[in-house]
């Protein structure tokens, strides 16, 4: 079971992505504009979470070092879509 870190039992978890060595998992919360990091050992939220606007997925590149995240606005009637780069190398995980 996901737990719920965030933003609540009502804030949807969208795409998530798994770190190549299996030790962590980012959950994308879109209504919260965060992204967590849950330690797939223990199924507990560890680290700071990172704000984006409205999270609806995240890839974790081969190399363990960078998360790539889509995240979307809305501009009066129309959305945008950005793509942010997150540091989840193992030092910057644990300075966190």
């Amino acid at each position: 079971m996901m737990p719920i870190v965030g933003g609540g039992k009502n804030n949807q978890a969208c795409q998530t992505a798994i770190t190549p060595d299996g030790k962590f998992l980012y959950v994308p919360y879109a209504a919260a504009g965060t992204i967590a990091m849950l330690d797939t050992g223990t199924n507990q939220d560890v680290g700071n979470q990172v704000s984006v606007d409205y999270p609806v997925a995240i890839a974790v590149a081969p190399a363990n070092t960078f998360a790539y995240a889509a995240g979307l606005t809305s501009s009066g009637n129309s959305e945008e879509g950005a793509v942010y780069v997150i540091n989840v190398s193992a030092e910057a995980a644990l300075s966190e």
